[in-house]
């Protein structure tokens, strides 16, 4: 049997009701994140600091990193999503 999966059904499965949704994690994760491959979209100002990896998970679908009033965030955010909307999904 082959399941056909559509750019559309696929993304889907990366976000919770078509949000943003981030999970805490480690300091050593969100490093390790940062320091593997060349972070894309780096960015850092009063509101947080954020970065996106350089590889894709799907489509233009790739993991993004939010370090927030000393806590560390890991989210699925597409290529065009801006930095103030990732800091503002993290509490």
């Amino acid at each position: 049997m082959i399941i056909k999966s559509t750019k559309r059904s696929g993304q889907a499965r990366f976000f919770k009701n078509g949000k943003l949704n981030a999970a805490e994690i480690t300091e050593d994760q969100f490093y390790e994140m940062f320091e593997c491959l060349p972070p894309m979209q780096y960015r850092k100002d009063n509101k947080g600091m954020s970065f996106k990896m350089s590889e894709m998970t799907f489509g233009d679908i790739t993991q993004g990193y939010v370090k927030k009033n000393g806590k560390y965030y890991s989210m699925n955010c597409r290529l065009h999503t801006k930095h103030e909307e990732m800091c503002g999904v993290c509490i």
